[in-house]
């Protein structure tokens, strides 16, 4: 095997786009060293850096889900600040990403201890080893409990857990890979429409500018045919406006003839009248 074939071998391939990256490419990031080449998972710098801007400048790490943002050019923890919600420290914004998360997707939970149902806005599945377990983590009970409980995700709202956020010991990994991949075809196709429409508006701007040229030189043959001309042998050359003075008395018939069928064709070409008045009588004296 040739050096050039063991090279592509080893080249990397990002885990979101399926793409050949150089080491280069492959995106450093801070919390668990997704950039090792020893891993079996890489990311390539360009699709974590559209997952950060598609989630408002913070976004879960495609192997840990740290919160991560891009700071100078560089991938850096999100910097933390105490969320609204649920009180941590986390990273920011007003709430925290979970929190944020919890909120479009307020799932119903039973309590541990009462048994009462309760919408909590935040993500507890993320705390549950399996879809039908309790979480670690505990929330406050509105209920008969008063006091913070463990909880289990109601059997009508399980199948609503975003399967791209669920835990990786629900086996759903590639799940979560794949809402990350639909969200940068998401990003790309939208920078490709914004490109061809930047394209479509030059492209006009150059027919627009052939069109003026051409209607100008239209105008121009018009003018040649239309103008006054000095007739031969007009007893001192004098200036007659006439459509057909140029030629001789000989050749009117065949030049008229000629003349309209040029602004005819011009005409047509064109799509409407060209020269206004004087090609509709051309046309009629043709």
């Amino acid at each position: 095997m040739s050096r050039s074939d063991d090279d592509a071998r080893s080249a990397p391939t990002c885990a979101v786009c399926y793409d050949d990256v150089d080491d280069a490419s492959l995106a450093r990031l801070p919390c668990c060293g997704a950039r090792a080449r020893a891993s079996t998972t890489q990311f390539c710098a360009k699709c974590v850096e559209i997952l950060i801007q598609t989630g408002d400048g913070v976004a879960a790490c495609p192997r840990c889900r740290a919160a991560i943002a891009r700071v100078d050019g560089a991938f850096v923890a999100a910097p933390l600040r105490r969320c609204a919600v649920c009180r941590q420290a986390r990273a920011t914004g007003e709430t925290c990403e979970a929190c944020a998360l919890g909120g479009r997707a307020a799932l119903r939970y039973r309590c541990e201890r009462c048994g009462g149902a309760q919408r909590i806005p935040h993500p507890m599945w993320r705390y549950m080893a399996s879809p039908t377990s309790l979480s670690s983590a505990t929330w406050a009970c509105h209920g008969a409990c008063g006091d913070y409980t463990r909880w289990r995700i109601d059997s009508r709202d399980a199948a609503s857990v975003p399967a791209s956020d669920a835990p990786a010991s629900w086996g759903s990994s590639e799940a979560w890979l794949a809402a990350a991949r639909e969200a940068v075809e998401r990003a790309r196709a939208s920078e490709a429409r914004l490109e061809g429409a930047r394209t479509t508006r030059v492209g006009d701007g150059v027919k627009a500018a052939v069109m003026v040229a051409l209607w100008a030189a239209a105008a121009a043959m018009m003018a040649f045919a239309d103008g006054p001309f000095v007739e031969e042998g007009g007893g001192g050359g004098d200036a007659r406006s006439s459509s057909s003075s140029f030629f001789s008395s000989s050749s009117l018939s065949s030049s008229s003839s000629s003349g309209g069928a040029l602004r005819r064709a011009i005409s047509r070409s064109f799509g409407s009248s060209v020269g206004g008045a004087n090609v509709s009588r051309a046309d009629a004296a043709a």
